[in-house]
């Protein structure tokens, strides 16, 4: 074999490579921006990490996915595509290079199904996040249960796993925290009916999962005071003449104590479905309601 013939094959396999210009996203992670338009990802030599997906950074998590599925990661990538299939259904006005990350998200999802159990993964990772930097805004979306919400600001992210659902019921607890504050998560699904029908009784149902005994409240002082925020959101009497509120919910401040801080929850019952959000930290009225008003069930 000619000299010049390996220069022509090192030419046709290497031009990508050799005019590959390097990215880092926010973790520090690295990417390549080959000649062609496309990214690649190599996730050896601790380039990679789990982080929260963000929104404008979707194709880097698309190649991001792809190298991790070759390496057999196929739950880490499952959960990098629906991240982004969420991205494109949760934004009315998504731009094409997000609907093109999804198009390309299900294509791979689909071929994956071929190897592995994808729909059992994908309700294992229920719910997805992701973080808009451009609104400031983190976003979580459930198809298993049929809620998404979004908060303001950007945090981490941690599944809390469940290994007792039933057939006849879903449960999901997700906590989402950064600096300032702590948030919970929590959602129900049942088959039949509602074992509970009111927001009180909600409340101590998530209690008892807490291990949040009657006597634990006595001892430690613990009370729930209806918030105001229950005015406009929970409280039709309080709404504006000429509208209607039929969410059966309530909110609640927790008395504070000692060392603790400022607490407050939401408890919402539809038909056949609950959410709880607990928020704990710096938390102000205006923030709380902008929270509330971006949830919704479905």
């Amino acid at each position: 074999m000619s000299m010049k013939y390996l220069i022509l094959i090192f030419t046709a396999a290497g031009l990508n490579a050799i005019h590959a210009q390097p990215i880092h996203d926010e973790a520090g992670r690295k990417f390549d921006i080959l000649r062609d338009g496309s990214v690649r990802f190599n996730p050896v030599d601790e380039n990679w990490k789990p982080v929260t997906p963000v929104f404008e950074d979707a194709p880097l998590h698309l190649a991001e996915a792809q190298a991790l599925s070759k390496r057999g990661m196929h739950d880490e990538a499952i959960l990098l595509w629906n991240s982004i299939i969420f991205m494109a259904t949760s934004q009315r006005t998504a731009p094409a290079f997000i609907r093109q990350a999804a198009a390309e998200s299900t294509r791979e999802l689909r071929a994956l199904a071929n190897k592995t159990d994808v729909e059992r993964t994908i309700e294992a990772m229920d719910p997805y996040f992701y973080y808009h930097r451009q609104t400031n805004r983190t976003y979580v979306g459930s198809t298993v249960i049929g809620f998404k919400v979004s908060f303001a600001g950007k945090y981490r992210t941690l599944r809390y796993a469940i290994p007792n659902n039933l057939p006849d019921r879903r449960h999901r607890i997700v906590f989402l925290g950064n600096e300032e504050r702590i948030i919970t998560i929590g959602a129900d699904s049942w088959l039949t009916q509602n074992p509970v029908v009111d927001p009180e009784t909600y409340a101590d149902y998530w209690d008892r999962r807490r291990r949040l005994t009657r006597q634990l409240k006595r001892n430690t002082m613990f009370k729930r005071n209806p918030s105001e925020l229950n005015a406009g959101i929970c409280w039709p009497g309080q709404i504006a003449a000429g509208t209607v509120n039929r969410r059966n919910c309530a909110i609640y401040d927790l008395q504070a104590t000692e060392g603790i801080e400022q607490q407050t929850e939401y408890y919402e019952l539809v038909r056949f479905k609950g959410i709880f959000l607990g928020f704990n930290g710096k938390i102000d009225p205006d923030w709380v309601r902008d929270s509330l008003q971006s949830l919704w069930i479905h």
